[in-house]
């Protein structure tokens, strides 16, 4: 049942991530708008570590420069921050069932997850699920194609979980830890809760 749910959630983010949309241009105002709105400075930054043992690494120093990314929650985002891949997005479709990936979360949290599954969804992407291993647990689903990665990093022991994006706009991707209680939210609602 477990791998049932991991394999709709990865097929989920696949066909979320991966659907084209048409964007509206937006007018002179409406861009100002959003430079003003979408400064990084204003986000809690997310301190990784660095190393070429990570599947991830942070990428420069953000200053005004970097902006947020144009669909980001800014309202469900703890802390964020620009990473790229250690490996080619060509290796990492390659991983198969058993291999051991690093990542940096924080500065005082590192995790390892060994790969569950690399599955196909059509010619172009590749899903990979992975299991985080003790003393933490956790879930990892990742889907791949020839020019980015996206997932979730749910590290249910810690009650911590990380989107994985790529903004079009930058042309990097990103790694920000979500607040779970601002998911899931109707109006008049609260969050949605796990029953055991």
């Amino acid at each position: 049942m477990k791998q049932i749910l991991q394999l709709l959630l990865v097929l989920l983010i696949s066909l979320s991530v991966f659907s084209c949309s048409d964007e509206p241009q937006r007018s002179e105002v409406e861009s100002q708008e959003f430079e003003q709105n979408h400064v990084i400075k204003d986000l809690p930054r997310l301190m990784m570590q660095s190393g070429t043992e990570f599947l991830f690494i942070p990428v420069g120093h953000l200053t005004e420069e970097f902006r947020t990314p144009e669909h980001i929650d800014r309202d469900a985002v703890r802390s964020f921050i620009f990473v790229q891949p250690n490996d080619s997005l060509d290796q990492i479709r390659q991983y198969e069932s058993g291999r051991v990936v690093e990542l940096s979360l924080d500065e005082d949290l590192r995790i390892s997850a060994r790969i569950n599954r690399n599955q196909a969804m059509g010619q172009r992407i590749r899903n990979l699920s992975a299991t985080i291993q003790e003393p933490y647990e956790g879930v990892i689903t990742l889907s791949v194609d020839s020019t980015r990665i996206t997932g979730n990093i749910d590290l249910v022991s810690e009650n911590r979980l990380f989107h994985l994006r790529y903004d079009s706009l930058s042309d990097l991707h990103y790694l920000a830890e979500i607040d779970r209680e601002k998911l899931d939210v109707m109006d008049g609602d609260g969050p949605l809760q796990v029953i055991d």
